[in-house]
C-alpha cells in the first residue's frame, strides 16, 4: 500500500545500474554504501545479477527533518559516494533514473539525479505547485465503533476459548484472596479432641493469609516419657476412653490430622499436621496452611 506524502517529507524512486567487474570487491563495497546511507537517513536496496548491479530507493516518505541541510544536496553527496565505488574510467557506464520528490507547504521540488559523462552525479531539479491532501474528515461515533467490532469479536471469541483451558474462578478467588485475604479472628480452631495433652493458641496469618500461625504447648498429662505413656494408655484402657486412645496414639506417632470445615458444617478437605517437634519441647510454633479460595471456617484437631 502505498504511503500518501505529507508536507516536510521527501520521497525517492528509480534506480542507479550499471555493470560490476568480474572478480572485483564492489558488491562488498556497494553493501557497505548501502549501510552508509541508512546512517545517513536514506534507505536503499541492491540486486545484483550476471554482473550487473542494480541500486533501489525505498519509497517511504522520509521526514526532512532527519536530513542535515538541504534534501536534494545530501541526496546527491550519497550518490556521489556511490560513484566513489567504481574506478573512474567506468564510472560513465552508469545510468541514473533515481530522482526525489520533496514536498513543502505549498510547492514540491522534483529533482532528477543524472549520472554525467564525467562520473559525476548532475542534479535536475523544477519547483511545481502542489497542494496537500486535505484531511479526512473525523469519523462519527458509529463509524468508529464499526471499526472495532472484528477487534471486539475476536476478543470475545477468544475469551469463550480460554474458558475451556483458563480457570476462571480459581484466578478470581486468588485475587480476591488478595484483595480481602483470610484474617485471623474468621477462623475457628477446634482443639477440644487433643486439649487433655497439648493446649493450642492462635497467633497471626502470615504468607497474605494462607498460613495461619499457631503455638502447640505440652500440658502435664502429656506422654513426654515412655512410663508416662505406659501409665497414660493404662488409665485409658480402664476408663474405656476410646477416642482418647486413639489421640493419644496418634500423638505419639507425631503427626494429628486438621479437618477444614466451611460455615455450614461441610467438610471441605483433610491435611496431616507435623508435631514431632513436641517430643523434646514444651512449646513448638507451626503453621496451618489455609486454602484461600474455600475460605474454612473452622479448623478441627484430631487423630
Amino acid at each position: 500500500m502505498k504511503t500518501t506524502p505529507n508536507a516536510g517529507t521527501i520521497v525517492l524512486d528509480g534506480l542507479l545500474e550499471g555493470p560490476v567487474p568480474a572478480g572485483s570487491d564492489i558488491p562488498r563495497k556497494l553493501e557497505e554504501w548501502i549501510s552508509f546511507a541508512k546512517q545517513n537517513a536514506l534507505a536503499f536496496s541492491i540486486e545484483i545479477e550476471a554482473n550487473r548491479f542494480s541500486i533501489l530507493p525505498h519509497t517511504d516518505p522520509i521526514l526532512t527533518g532527519k536530513i542535515v541541510g538541504d534534501p536534494q544536496i545530501h541526496v546527491k553527496k550519497l550518490l556521489q559516494e556511490l560513484l566513489t565505488v567504481f574506478p573512474s574510467d567506468s564510472r560513465a557506464k552508469l545510468f541514473s533514473t533515481i530522482r526525489s520528490v520533496e514536498y513543502r507547504s505549498a510547492t514540491k521540488i522534483e529533482t532528477i539525479y543524472r549520472v554525467a559523462p564525467d562520473g559525476t552525479i548532475v542534479p535536475h531539479e523544477r519547483e511545481v505547485e502542489w497542494t496537500p491532501a486535505p484531511p479526512l474528515p473525523p469519523r462519527s461515533p458509529v463509524e468508529r465503533f464499526r471499526l472495532y467490532i472484528p477487534v471486539l469479536l475476536i476478543f470475545l471469541l477468544l475469551a469463550i476459548l480460554s474458558t475451556f483451558f483458563v480457570d476462571y474462578r480459581s484466578l478470581w478467588s486468588d485475587l480476591a484472596a488478595i484483595v480481602d485475604p483470610v484474617k485471623v479472628d474468621e477462623i475457628a480452631v477446634d482443639s477440644r479432641e487433643i486439649e487433655i495433652y497439648i493446649l493450642v493458641r492462635k497467633k497471626e496469618m502470615e504468607s497474605g493469609g494462607s498460613l495461619l500461625a499457631i503455638e502447640l504447648q505440652r500440658t502435664a498429662q502429656y506422654p513426654s516419657t515412655f512410663d508416662n505413656y505406659l501409665a497414660e494408655r493404662e488409665r485409658l484402657t480402664r476408663e474405656k476412653k476410646l477416642s482418647q486412645a486413639l489421640i493419644l496414639e496418634t500423638i505419639l506417632r507425631g503427626t494429628i490430622t486438621l479437618e477444614y470445615y466451611d460455615s455450614n458444617g461441610k467438610l471441605l478437605s483433610v491435611l496431616p499436621l507435623r508435631i514431632k517437634e513436641l517430643a523434646s519441647r514444651e512449646t513448638f510454633r507451626c503453621t496451618i496452611p489455609i486454602n484461600h479460595r474455600h475460605r474454612p471456617l473452622k479448623v478441627k484437631m484430631t487423630y
